[in-house]
């Protein structure tokens, strides 16, 4: 009776949830919609990413019992990385308030996402509708809170065939083959922010 050799195989695994609010996120612009209300800021952060998952898969194949030269030394590996898009806002093209500061979020008037489904969302990258949002009126600052809409999300697996072959007792060589983002999956950056 033959048995499998479990130990060959080893594996890491790794999920993160997490949620990160700020008032202000130094790389997309320090400037806030209403510089005397500070607070009206406060919201998703930048780097908000909900969820990450990465896994780091490893599996040395058995050595062959005859042409050892050929068949001993055989790795596969393979790296798989997914995480939740990040958050980006939706400005305005009208400055109803006369500052000039150019960062005055919409009026948020409808469901940002009714009738989109999210699986084309994720893929085609429709993150909203344009009927829900819409200028401010004079005088007044956008109600569309800061981060509210989330960009598509991240996904790569990588794969490599490895071969090691000892020459002598001190000289090894190698042979690698490595395949990155197998699935040809496309991996766009989040939104820049609209504009109504």
């Amino acid at each position: 009776m033959k048995t499998r050799e479990w130990h060959r195989f080893t594996g890491q695994f790794t999920y993160t949830w997490a949620h990160a609010f700020d008032d202000m996120t130094a790389y997309r612009g320090a400037t806030p919609q209403n510089s005397f209300d500070i607070q009206g800021d406060y919201g998703n952060s930048d780097f908000d990413t909900r969820h990450n998952f990465t896994a780091l898969l490893n599996y040395d194949l058995p050595n062959g019992s005859s042409w050892k030269l050929l068949t001993n030394g055989w790795t596969m590996s393979s790296l798989l990385s997914f995480h939740t898009g990040q958050p980006f806002n939706i400005t305005s093209n009208v400055d109803s308030t006369g500052t000039g500061e150019g960062v005055q979020r919409v009026d948020l008037i409808g469901n940002p996402q009714a009738g989109v489904s999210h699986l084309v969302q994720q893929r085609r990258r429709n993150v909203d509708h344009p009927a829900a949002f819409a200028a401010p009126a004079p005088g007044t600052y956008g109600t569309f809170p800061r981060n509210f809409l989330y960009g598509p999300g991240f996904g790569d697996v990588d794969f490599s065939v490895v071969k090691n072959t000892k020459i002598t007792e001190r000289i090894n060589t190698q042979f690698r083959i490595e395949l990155f983002n197998i699935f040809n999956r496309k991996n766009l950056a989040p939104p820049a922010a609209g504009a109504v």
